[in-house]
């Protein structure tokens, strides 16, 4: 969460300190330790603003972070799956949600108000359980990586001694996602280090022990609170403590380590609404949404959805459903555009967080809806073929499964570079009524290429299932003469915009690329009025209104 993103309990630390045992009766909710410091920021440096949209950094695909899972536990006894020796399900269950809530697939996206759902957005990034360790061998244990410490007689880790820990251990932050999993004291959930760009609006405003290094970096996550219910593949295999049981304590985190703030902005929320988090579309609070009280800010008509809200001419809620908010896990459904635009800027600029994935396979990968076969005795046959090996060296490919849209899993291991197809055993004759889809990618030892297509089999058909929305959204609508498409859930192959007049001319046409979450279409040139967009892809023809003024 924010500086050192710590989650701790309503007590002060001096009561933590003085009686532990009672801040155990306590009831643990969403709350970050935080200091502010003395800015950072030279004044020399150039702030990159929000409200420019960082027109100056281009990141058109999805980006896969390849990530470990340090899992430290506490007794030299626990075999796997056993107290903080966290299960290899759990960690799995962990990356399928978070992935969803990325890329805005999280099915609870229909409980946004809909105030807010045009300002919801994908992050366009997926975290990847690295498959090799840093000497090139593969992991035994896609992006896990497990050993003991002694915490000693308290049986916890203070933040301190994560760190010591973190500083002896830590894998290439230039290469890996660095997440531990630990047993932290009651009442933390979990935090995160920022990015070290000190530009970027607000980040020069953290104290300097919470942005990363390379010697601290990643995430840190108490395992009671990593981990995601309601993953069907993986039902009754472990529990999670509720109300943070669906995964979106390392959600949260990973907005910080992508360098989004709350939306109260650094430090302590600000009762006279003075800070921000530097992101136009999240409107200014003057306090967390956290639920202490059992407030009920996952109630639609709840009062307290203006109790902190600064802004209340133009907005009737505050937007209490941000994933980088304090509410409980259910209540979180969205990332915004301007969110995203910061991830933006520090994927493609920062120290560490630029470097993730560098040097992956540039190849492209095929899954050809022909030549699959869904099998009736639950074995489904996935075949593919490379139209395009790039110039990077490809070890092998690896084919992910996801199971009623609960989030894409490895089902394979590592196969060989010459391997073009895989037989994968579903878990059950169950599977067959279920919705499976699989994606493939090319791997080496630095990560991930981009996703093949997705093919979906679903009652024994296999093929892409059109989509039933009636249109994209376009935004803003209306502009001056530029707009941004969210094709995201509209393409999975190749596709192209059309853009007519009211007179039913052809004015501008666009061939899109496979991988595409986004684009812009400028219509600068063009007279004000009414036009029309059609965009025809795999997925079908949709079509949507847009007004320049």
């Amino acid at each position: 969460m924010l500086s050192k993103n710590k989650f701790i309990l309503t007590i002060i630390v001096i009561l933590l300190q003085i009686n532990f045992s009672t801040a155990q009766e306590k009831t643990t909710f969403r709350r970050c330790g935080n200091y502010l410091a003395n800015p950072n920021h030279d004044p020399a440096l150039p702030k990159i603003a929000s409200a420019l949209r960082y027109q100056n950094v281009s990141r058109t695909e999805k980006s896969n972070l390849p990530a470990i899972v340090h899992v430290i536990y506490t007794n030299p006894n626990y075999s796997i799956g056993v107290g903080n020796n966290i299960s290899y399900e759990q960690i799995a269950s962990q990356f399928m949600a978070s992935n969803i809530d990325l890329i805005k697939k999280n099915k609870n996206r229909s409980q946004t108000l809909e105030e807010f759902i045009w300002d919801a957005s994908s992050l366009d990034v997926e975290i990847k359980r690295a498959l090799y360790d840093p000497n090139g061998n593969v992991l035994n244990e896609e992006g896990v990586h497990r050993f003991y410490r002694d915490p000693g007689a308290k049986g916890y880790f203070s933040t301190s001694e994560v760190e010591t820990i973190i500083a002896n251990n830590i894998w290439d932050p230039t290469k890996y996602l660095n997440i531990w999993v630990t047993a932290l004291p009651d009442g933390y959930l979990g935090y995160a280090f920022f990015p070290n760009i000190l530009s970027l609006s607000g980040l020069d405003e953290v104290n300097t022990s919470e942005i990363a290094t390379s010697e601290k970096d990643g995430v840190v996550i108490d395992y009671r609170y990593f981990g995601a219910d309601g993953i069907d593949e993986f039902n009754g295999r472990y529990s999670m403590n509720k109300p943070y049981h669906l995964g979106r304590t390392l959600t949260h985190e990973l907005g910080h380590y992508l360098g989004i703030l709350h939306p109260w902005g650094v430090g302590s929320a600000s009762a006279n609404c003075s800070k921000t988090d530097y992101c136009d579309d999240t409107p200014k609070v003057s306090g967390t949404h956290q639920d202490p009280e059992n407030f009920s800010y996952c109630d639609e008509n709840s009062e307290f959805h203006t109790k902190y809200l600064c802004d209340t001419a133009n907005y009737s809620s505050a937007q209490y459903q941000n994933f980088m908010d304090y509410t409980n896990d259910s209540c979180m459904t969205m990332f915004t555009f301007d969110q995203k635009a910061r991830v933006d800027t520090v994927l493609v600029a920062a120290v560490s967080r630029s470097t993730l994935n560098a040097n992956a396979p540039n190849a492209e990968v095929h899954i050809d809806d022909n030549d699959v076969i869904a099998g009736s005795d639950g074995v489904n046959k996935i075949v593919w073929t490379v139209p395009s090996e790039g110039t990077q060296e490809i070890t092998g490919y690896i084919l992910e499964r996801s199971v009623d849209d609960q989030g894409f899993n490895y089902v394979s291991p590592i196969l060989a570079s010459t391997t073009r197809s895989y037989s994968d055993f579903l878990p059950s004759l169950e599977y067959l009524n279920k919705k499976v889809s699989y994606r493939v990618y090319a791997v080496n030892k630095n990560g991930f290429s981009r996703e093949s297509n997705i093919i979906v089999i679903e009652g024994g058909i296999v093929g892409i299932k059109p989509i039933k929305k009636a249109s994209f959204v376009v935004y803003p609508n209306p502009t001056k003469g530029v707009f941004t498409m969210d094709i995201t859930d509209f393409v999975s192959a190749s596709a192209v915009i059309e853009i007519y007049n009211t007179s039913g001319s052809l004015v501008k046409s666009i061939n899109l690329d496979k991988g595409l979450q986004s684009i812009e279409i400028h219509l600068d040139n063009m007279p004000n009025g009414t036009y029309f967009i059609r965009l025809s892809s795999d997925l079908g023809v949709f079509n949507q209104r847009i007004i320049k003024q």
